[in-house]
């Protein structure tokens, strides 16, 4: 029975996965061709792009929840410092190589050539040391962000520090950062935004309060909550600007939305992975994520200049049709390619020559 659970748990993963991909990736394709949310495009007289400016909040908050789950399911400690480098080894070599290759990409796109914000995005400091000045490329923001949440899960289950320092460190942590980000223009705002999502995840690895049976037999009401709580965010974004509400409020009213939608989607997807058991395509795209994420700007980038200026096509609708239904399979493909490659002759290699 315990055997059974744990898959289903991680096909639960693999499902949340597979959808915070996608959103991602339609959240960040009306760049690429045009914005299809606003559906006057299509002659229909209804804008929703406004769902597009919620979507991407809703995609990273699932990315960042995962993330602290899954380097919490062993329940990992620190009780010296030798634990605390072997961890950071094993994460450093699992995101990097597959990163610089996108960092490359990114550069050359984007025409990136000063070379201290080069550098700054080489040793993934580009959330610490953000400023107008030196702002994060886009998309790989995420993987300076997520590299602070790293260390600040070593310092949560460190042994030697009391738990009461922990708790206050924990608590005092973003609000520094929501200082520095907003009084100071320095360090990402976004580490403070999407800070308490990381805790949750890894709060919920350590308690399984996920897996709770009231939780599970209240999915529906969850669920219509969170639409709820979207409907209401979709007019007051429409309206007033969530961001123009003040720090405080947009701050509360976005946490209350992502945190909505990751209790009533785990939920969803644990009932579905129940019914599915298996999937084996949900399961290759869980697997190539990393690699989705990182490598789809630069596809479509390419893809668009091909349509564009090689074959001299510029109908929108042929060209967002190509993004999607030939641009999408190349990304799947290309970040399946390099995830395998890489896992299959780099991480072996480099995790045998730290043990030794």
């Amino acid at each position: 029975m315990k055997n059974i659970e744990t898959k289903d748990r991680f096909l639960v993963f693999d499902l949340l996965r597979f959808l915070a991909t996608f959103i991602i990736l339609f959240h960040h394709l009306p760049n690429y061709c045009f914005d299809f949310y606003n559906l006057k495009n299509f002659g229909i007289n209804i804008d929703l792009s406004v769902c597009n400016e919620l979507n991407t909040y809703l995609g990273l908050s699932l990315f960042i929840f995962m993330s602290g789950y899954l380097i919490n399911v062993k329940k990992t400690s620190f009780p010296d410092w030798t634990t605390v480098g072997t961890f950071l080894y094993k994460r450093i070599i699992r995101i990097f190589p597959m990163y610089y290759i996108a960092l490359i990409f990114f550069c050359y796109i984007l025409n990136i050539t000063e070379p201290l914000r080069i550098i700054i995005h080489i040793l993934g400091l580009q959330s610490l040391l953000f400023s107008k000045h030196l702002p994060s490329l886009p998309t790989l923001w995420f993987v300076g962000t997520i590299l602070v949440y790293y260390c600040i899960f070593i310092f949560c289950k460190a042994e030697k520090i009391r738990t009461i320092y922990r708790l206050l460190a924990i608590g005092i942590f973003p609000f520094i950062v929501s200082f520095a980000s907003t009084s100071l223009h320095f360090m990402d705002y976004r580490i403070s935004l999407y800070y308490w999502i990381f805790i949750f995840g890894i709060y919920c690895a350590e308690s399984k309060i996920l897996e709770t049976s009231w939780l599970k037999k209240n999915t529906f009401i969850i669920t219509a909550g969170f639409v709820c709580i979207f409907i209401s965010c979709f007019f007051l974004e429409k309206k007033y600007g969530i961001d123009d509400l003040g720090l405080i409020k947009s701050y509360t009213i976005l946490n209350i939305l992502m945190f909505s939608f990751i209790l009533s989607i785990y939920g969803i997807c644990n009932a579905i992975a129940k019914i599915l058991k298996s999937s084996q395509i949900i399961q290759a795209i869980a697997y190539a994520s990393y690699g989705m994420y990182l490598f789809h700007r630069p596809i479509w980038f390419f893809l668009r200049k091909i349509v564009q200026q090689g074959m001299e096509i510029n109908n929108q609708y042929i060209l967002m049709t190509i993004e999607i239904f030939i641009g999408i399979p190349i990304i799947f493909v290309f970040a399946y390619l390099v995830q395998s490659f890489y896992e299959k002759y780099c991480i072996q290699y480099l995790q045998n020559r730290n043990i030794s």
